[in-house]
């Protein structure tokens, strides 16, 4: 096989959009797309359409399952840099969880923390 070498100065980021993080969750647990879509409770025609650059109407919802059925971060997931308050639960469900279990700091929520 032929080696590939860098043809400038520039350093190499990988490519940042959804599809691309999503591809990441796949290499790191090992999965194929199909395996990914089921862990996560997915249609795996719309996780392969989301990988190739297709969005998704239901984001935030679609995002916020992948990071409870990976334990990947939200924010990161989103493209908004891993660590960033972000909600992983709705309020309904909410009440079957423990304060500690949320991880939230928005203002529309707040008062759902154990720390107002």
């Amino acid at each position: 096989m032929e080696a590939v070498y860098a043809t400038n100065d520039e350093p190499w980021v990988p490519e940042n959009t959804f599809g691309a993080r999503l591809a990441l969750i796949r290499q790191h647990f090992g999965w194929n797309v199909v395996e990914a879509a089921k862990a996560c409770d997915l249609d795996d025609g719309s996780w392969h359409n989301w990988e190739r650059g297709k969005g998704t109407r239901k984001f935030e919802e679609v995002t916020r399952q992948i990071a409870l059925a990976t334990n990947c971060d939200l924010g990161w997931l989103r493209g908004m840099g891993p660590g960033t308050p972000m909600l992983l639960v709705t309020e309904r469900e909410s009440d079957e969880l423990e304060p500690t279990q949320l991880a939230l700091d928005l203002p529309e929520y707040r008062h759902l923390s154990p720390v107002n």
